[in-house]
């Protein structure tokens, strides 16, 4: 169940965080939770696209930096459900947003932005080729 795998990470996370983290994580959490559960949504169902359209949907209520700080809140709970690697979580749920038309961490890509954007890939990929190796069936041969 979805709330039972929110309150886990929200053990674990009190455990090297202070008391305002775990607070500041588990109300942003359990917005999402609450919505994927109206939605019928399982643990295995909860996945970038849906911490997307979140975002999405509660944009208009935050600054750009606020939503900043909910995506990596989302970034590291989504990573400890589906065991990925944190950097290619958020990766994925920042390009999904920038497919979003109401983009708060995306007001128009200049060039340089742009460029950043192509830097935050080639980190994506490189954290993904990291967390590859580092598995049993990932070796660097593959």
């Amino acid at each position: 169940m979805l709330k039972d795998r929110l309150n886990a990470y929200l053990d674990d996370l009190s455990q090297n965080a202070t008391a305002a983290t775990v607070a500041s994580h588990r109300s942003t959490l359990t917005r999402l939770v609450d919505e994927c559960q109206s939605q019928g949504l399982t643990a295995d169902e909860l996945d970038t696209q849906v911490a997307a359209e979140h975002l999405a949907n509660i944009s208009a209520d935050y600054r750009t930096a606020t939503i900043r700080g909910k995506i990596s809140t989302l970034t590291n709970f989504l990573a400890y459900v589906r065991g990925e690697h944190p950097e290619i979580i958020r990766w994925k749920i920042q390009s999904k947003l920038k497919q979003q038309t109401d983009d708060p961490t995306n007001g128009g890509e200049s060039d340089s932005e742009e460029l950043a954007g192509i830097e935050d890939l080639k980190v994506g990929v490189s954290a993904y080729l990291d967390y590859v190796r580092n598995r049993a069936y990932g070796t660097r041969e593959h």
